[in-house]
């Protein structure tokens, strides 16, 4: 016999499952608009995505209302205005700089600042501004347009395909941060990126004008960055374990914050970028 919380829980699972579902479409279509215009509208998505994702990690610390977190974001200003700008050959120099203004920021808020809050300050703008602005800068390249698309399908793709296949075939665990994250999930998350980025670059061949051979060039760039994403994902799950919270923020019902849907992002835009500069581009 069947209890009476069966009911309310089914019901509640499905309201999730729809709340879920809605969430990640509007944030979708936001994402495929901001792409599509490219621009200073992809910049602005890049630095909002950025700055709301440095205050998830500066929360995570307690900094994101301190002198030195405020300094971040001074810092992360910084860098945005060269890269709008197109300074993009002096930005690992700005880059420098600004964590060594945070720096001077920890040095005059001794008192008020421990050692692991001030290395806070300078991760949340090295490992997750400086590399969610690569989503932009991915977008700016030729052929930048088709390119971006590859940065979600080797984060959001390999993810959903790791999660099929481990539900699947799943046995073997990948690692204590997340339990139900497997290798053979792991296997078929790059298997499903190799075979979504074939897909990709063969449907879209046509368009591509810097890419001599659309299909390979999509494979070799997903590959790493499928690699790199689940890196990615599970760095920023393990935050969250080391600091006891489930989610980063609330932000976007249903999945979390910024930081729990871009997490595999972060890591994957850069790979991306790099790939194709050195690689796939005539």
């Amino acid at each position: 016999m069947k209890k009476a919380t069966d009911k309310p829980k089914k019901e509640s699972r499905i309201q999730n499952f729809i709340t879920r579902t809605v969430a990640g479409a509007v944030l979708t279509a936001i994402a495929f608009a901001c792409t599509w215009f490219g621009g200073y509208v992809m910049f602005a998505f890049a630095a909002i995505v950025g700055y709301i994702g440095m205050f998830e990690f500066y929360r995570l610390f307690g900094i994101h209302k301190a002198p030195i977190g405020i300094i971040g974001y001074a810092a992360a200003a910084v860098y945005l205005l060269f890269l709008a700008l197109g300074r993009t050959e002096i930005l690992m120099t700005v880059g420098i700089i600004c964590i060594m203004v945070v720096m001077v920021g920890y040095v005059f808020h001794f008192n008020e600042t421990d050692a692991v809050k001030a290395m806070a300050a300078a991760t949340g703008f090295v490992l997750v501004l400086i590399p969610l602005s690569y989503l932009y800068r991915v977008r700016m390249l030729n052929d930048g347009n088709l390119l971006i698309g590859l940065t979600f399908i080797a984060s959001s793709g390999c993810d959903i395909c790791a999660y099929l296949f481990g539900m699947a075939f799943g046995k073997h665990r990948m690692s204590n941060i997340s339990p139900k994250k497997t290798i053979e999930g792991a296997v078929g998350g790059i298997l499903g990126v190799i075979g979504l980025a074939a897909v990709y670059g063969a449907a879209l061949s046509k368009y591509f004008e810097g890419v001599e051979n659309p299909v390979l060039g999509c494979v070799m760039l997903c590959i790493p960055a499928a690699l790199i994403s689940m890196v990615g994902d599970l760095a920023f799950s393990a935050f969250k374990r080391n600091r006891g919270v489930k989610d980063y923020s609330h932000l976007i019902p249903g999945h979390g914050g910024i930081l729990d849907r871009f997490d595999s992002v972060i890591f994957v835009a850069p790979v991306v970028f790099l790939g194709a500069q050195s690689f796939v581009l005539k």
